[in-house]
């Protein structure tokens, strides 16, 4: 995963959020489900991961997701939607390891939703 899977990306109030590249979208959509492209499950996850890592960038760089507690789908996520992804720090977070709860939007809804832990 690449800097440039987001086109555009804020942190504000404990909270970053991103917005996923069109381009880079259908870009991994290539081959999979041809009439009916959807980004893969597997990415939106990384990519959630990616997203979470940069909330505590700033307060320590070393943490890395250890765990996925859980990911859920609820919805199908399109390459060409408007998918904005959110991260923000989970209310059970400890001095040795750090829940983030992070979701993907489209349209409005939530597309996803996981929970991942940092160590």
């Amino acid at each position: 995963m690449t800097p440039s899977a987001f086109a555009d990306v804020t942190v504000e109030a404990g909270t970053v959020r991103a917005v996923l590249a069109r381009d880079q979208a259908r870009a991994l959509c290539a081959g999979h489900f041809p009439d009916e492209p959807l980004v893969p499950g597997a990415y939106v996850a990384g990519l959630l991961s990616q997203l979470a890592s940069r909330l505590l960038a700033d307060d320590d760089p070393t943490r890395r997701v250890v765990e996925v507690v859980r990911c859920v789908f609820l919805h199908p996520i399109r390459p060409d939607a408007d998918v904005c992804m959110t991260a923000r720090r989970d209310e059970d977070t400890t001095a040795s390891s750090v829940l983030i709860t992070a979701e993907v939007e489209i349209d409005g809804r939530c597309a996803a939703r996981a929970l991942l832990r940092f160590a």
